[in-house]
């Protein structure tokens, strides 16, 4: 008759070295998008700048509308330095935000407010509640009674909190826009007027506010005003001033 194995038998003796374990190796995959889908989307910014550059050159003045020059593909070579001026400038502004480190210096930057926002919260609502935690019955912070006045502060300071948010984005967009001005000097001819005539179209085709209210601006703008935009477009210009440029030397 065989004997049961012992219990003790199942485990290694003592003092003789256990095999390492192998290593875990987890694989994460990311989603990405087919390259052909990015083509698709850049073959169409292309025709649709070709379309709107043949339009704005022709001026309205042969009565050309956008399916006649879509159907037309030999007018779209009027349209062409228009759009290669804008591709270009659009694409450099989009580059600059790389290149000048926009991206972690905003979320840097968020990191920061948010822990200014939920630091003034949490000093503020001691506050409150000493002053008008017995008229409302609320018996500390620990009492869940306390959780409107809390949310209340803090939608308090996260609306004076998107006022600085947008003051930064509009800073980020404004070195954006010099980088692209800087980089595109001597590849078109005269980038100012083609980053101008770009934000006027914009302007005009979006029906944007040409003048609007400072507060509005300061309070919600998270880009600069387009009258703004084009006035830096058509005054930047620190070459003719003997001056050096901001970013690209």
């Amino acid at each position: 008759m065989e004997s049961a194995p012992r219990v003790l038998d199942q485990y290694p003796p003592v003092g003789r070295p256990t095999p390492p374990a192998p290593p875990i190796v987890i694989r994460v995959s990311r989603p990405r998008l087919p390259a052909w889908v990015n083509l698709v989307f850049f073959l169409m910014t292309v025709v649709a700048t070709l379309v709107a550059g043949t339009l704005l050159t022709l001026d309205d003045y042969t009565g050309k509308t956008v399916r006649d020059v879509i159907l037309t593909p030999g007018l779209w070579t009027i349209g062409l330095p228009y759009s290669l001026s804008l591709i270009l400038i659009l694409g450099s502004h989009e580059m600059g935000h790389y290149v000048l480190g926009h991206i972690w210096k905003g979320f840097a930057f968020l990191a920061a407010l948010l822990f200014v926002l939920l630091y003034l919260g949490y000093r503020t609502i001691g506050w409150v509640l000493a002053r008008s935690g017995a008229r409302w019955e609320v018996r500390g912070l620990e009492d869940w009674a306390s959780l409107p006045a809390l949310l209340l502060l803090l939608s308090v300071f996260s609306f004076a909190s998107n006022a600085f948010g947008s003051s930064f984005s509009r800073y980020q967009e404004n070195q954006a826009d010099v980088y692209g001005l800087e980089v595109t000097r001597g590849i078109i001819s005269d980038p100012g007027q083609a980053c101008a005539q770009s934000f006027q179209n914009f302007g005009e085709t979006a029906l944007v506010d040409p003048d609007p209210n400072p507060v509005q601006v300061f309070l919600f703008y998270d880009h600069p005003t387009v009258a703004s935009r084009i006035h830096l477009c058509v005054t930047y210009d620190p070459w003719s001033k003997g001056e050096s440029p901001q970013f690209v030397h």
